[in-house]
């Protein structure tokens, strides 16, 4: 019974977010997946990131993609500060998730692996965020980000 609920859920999530971009692209006559990018500074590390600030782009992510260049990532900026939740549906590799509040990281998740599950790992912010950051697995250590670094678009 349990596993029909989040099935269901999973299903209204889906359709729930063409329904919304459906409604971005009538208003706006803008796609909802056609991702501004910046150059956001992460430490003393820069990555291009395209940048996720609604809701069908924060809802896709990076689901979908056969790969991410190196110094490249996602960039999800939200209205409000609350417990942010992520999971790794239609991932095709694996990642590090940045938790951030305001200008600075809060914690993050380093390596999270693929997830085929009928229902996926659902992955929650340590404490409220703002913004999350995905890059590829490994990279948190190969920088040395950490609590603390200062995060910002140039």
């Amino acid at each position: 019974m349990k596993e029909l609920i989040r099935k269901i859920l999973l299903w209204t999530s889906l359709i729930a977010t063409l329904f919304v971009a459906g409604i971005i692209f009538m208003a706006t006559g803008k796609r909802p997946f056609d991702y501004r990018q910046a150059n956001l500074a992460v430490g003393n590390t820069i990555f291009k990131v395209d940048i996720a600030e609604n809701f069908p782009q924060q809802q896709r992510g990076l689901g979908g993609r056969e790969s991410l260049p190196e110094e490249q990532g996602m960039y999800f900026i939200f209205d409000s500060v609350r417990t942010q939740s992520f999971w790794m549906l239609g991932m095709k590799f694996p990642l590090d998730i940045i938790w951030i509040n305001g200008d600075r990281i809060i914690g993050y998740e380093e390596n999270v692996p693929l997830d085929t599950t009928a229902m996926p790992k659902i992955y929650n912010s340590p404490a409220p965020a703002d913004k999350v950051l995905e890059i590829n697995a490994g990279l948190i250590a190969k920088y040395g980000l950490k609590v603390g670094d200062t995060v910002a678009i140039k």
